[in-house]
């Protein structure tokens, strides 16, 4: 009896102890102990005199009891952290192989912008900033995200001869035409070849000009634009280009079948970068896409610039046709000619008459048709028209590719940057194309016409001329000499 008090005695300062752990937080402990010897804790709370353990463990040892539970919560951890840390560590190394693709932004979702020489990234309509901020990135030597596709190799061979086609008729037209043309061949390193349809005006005007100028690799065609008003003067137009203002959507039937791809210009344009640059987009058409295109830059076809403004319909904001990219063989494969002649029948029939020209009837034909049209980065289509978003469209002046006066206002436009653009348009428009004589080297081609002419107007140049001693000077001056006075003799002949 008195071993049995004695056992109590001690198991209830066992008790007393795991209780004093308890109240100290230490759950663990006071579970151990109550798994390990649990007949005899609960026999021991209710005064139950069962078999105690044997005395050399709890009177010998009293704390082996607890150390050996602990012991046992030691080892289940540590066998525990060996599995969890391989575990681990396989799981960060494999979660570093992820990559996050960023979604592209919608073609349609507007955003902030600052304007040039600001700070910040800029923003703007469909594909605006974002493109020209990755452009000026890979320009400067940046790692945008395209900059290593650009420095591989150029997308056009610098001896491809590059197609241009321009509508352009009576002397304001022409007068612009000249200067979108200097801008170009400012730019270029490429072969041209350009496509005019014209009135017998501006054929005159443009004949002379190429001939006195005498530009080397040029190549100039005319088509009568008379031959071309009975396919379009069928479309009541409000526009003030008139007539030949519907005359990009019959390119097709006008310019020769063998000819693939061109671009089309209006006249109102002036190019900043090299035309090869847009000439490369080709190269990233896809599918059934024949139509190259820059987002509209106003709210016109979203129809709330004024009440009951009822503009055609088109897709979102609609598109430019300032500047188009056109895949000739695959459009007349599509029978575009049926195509649009069908759609603006229709749409003629509540609408009465066109409001901009072709790029009515081309936004009525992507809407139906949006698969056709491949969007191009804003920059190539810089739209200076009234109620324009075009100041989004640019960071800085690297940014700026070709410049679009498409307002009845032309150089009168109101626009934060007007003056900058204004004075690159007078540059080309007063610069002398006898300047532009420049040679291609390194591509073989056919007899350059032009540059034969060059050679015999320089012969010819006698002693007894006003000019003799500008063009001596011409053919033995140092480079840094200026060579203005002779090529200006030049071209009064």
């Amino acid at each position: 009896m008195v071993q049995a008090h004695l056992q109590l005695y001690v198991w209830r300062k066992i008790s007393r102890h795991v209780q004093s752990v308890d109240s100290k937080g230490d759950v663990d402990d006071y579970r151990i102990i109550r798994l390990c010897h649990a007949p005899f804790w609960q026999a021991a709370a209710a005064n139950i005199e069962v078999a105690p353990p044997p005395d050399s463990v709890l009177f010998a040892h009293p704390q082996r009891m607890l150390g050996l539970c602990r012991g046992r919560r030691k080892f289940l951890a540590f066998s525990l952290a060996l599995l969890f840390i391989p575990a681990l560590t396989w799981l960060y190394l494999s979660v570093g192989n992820f990559q996050v693709r960023h979604l592209p932004l919608s073609p349609l979702e507007p955003q902030s912008s600052p304007l040039i020489g600001g700070s910040g990234r800029p923003a703007g309509v469909g594909l605006l900033a974002e493109d020209a901020t990755k452009h000026s990135d890979s320009q400067r030597g940046g790692i945008g995200a395209n900059g290593s596709d650009c420095m591989q190799q150029p997308a056009v061979d610098k001896c491809e001869t590059i197609h241009l086609a321009i509508v352009c008729a009576g002397y304001n037209a022409s007068r612009d035409v000249v200067t979108l043309v200097k801008s170009v061949l400012f730019h270029r390193r490429n072969p041209l070849h350009f496509h005019f349809i014209t009135d017998s005006i501006a054929q005159r005007i443009l004949a002379s000009l190429f001939h006195t100028w005498m530009v080397p690799a040029v190549r100039v065609d005319f088509y009568d634009a008379d031959e071309l008003k009975s396919e379009v003067s069928w479309i009541p137009n409000k526009h003030y280009s008139g007539i030949y203002g519907l005359m990009k959507l019959v390119l097709t039937k006008a310019l020769p079948s063998d000819l693939k791809k061109v671009i089309v210009l209006d006249t109102d344009i002036t190019f900043a970068t090299d035309i090869a640059e847009l000439w490369a987009v080709f190269h990233k058409f896809k599918g059934q896409q024949v139509l190259g295109l820059v987002e509209n830059q106003s709210d016109w076809y979203l129809g709330n610039l004024w009440k009951n403004h009822r503009p055609w319909p088109a897709l979102g904001r609609g598109f430019n046709t300032g500047v188009i990219l056109l895949l000739l063989d695959r459009l007349r494969k599509l029978r575009w000619e049926q195509m649009w002649r069908l759609t603006a029948e229709r749409e003629l029939m509540s609408m009465l008459s066109t409001s901009l020209a072709d790029q009515d009837i081309f936004n009525a034909v992507i809407k139906q048709n949006p698969f056709l049209v491949h969007q191009l980065p804003c920059f190539w289509n810089v739209q200076l028209s009234d109620h324009t978003r075009s100041e989004k469209c640019y960071k800085d002046v690297a940014d700026l590719k070709v410049i679009h006066w498409n307002s009845p206002k032309k150089l009168r436009v109101k626009n934060k940057h007007v003056e900058f653009f204004r004075n690159l348009y007078l540059t080309f428009l007063e610069y002398d194309g006898n300047l532009l004589r420049r040679e291609l080297f390194g591509c073989p081609s056919e007899t350059d016409h032009n540059s034969e002419n060059l050679q015999k107007t320089l012969s010819e140049l006698g002693e007894d001329d006003p000019c003799s001693r500008s063009s001596g000077a011409f053919t033995a001056a140092p480079r840094d000499t200026p060579l203005l006075p002779a090529l200006w003799c030049g071209a009064q002949r």
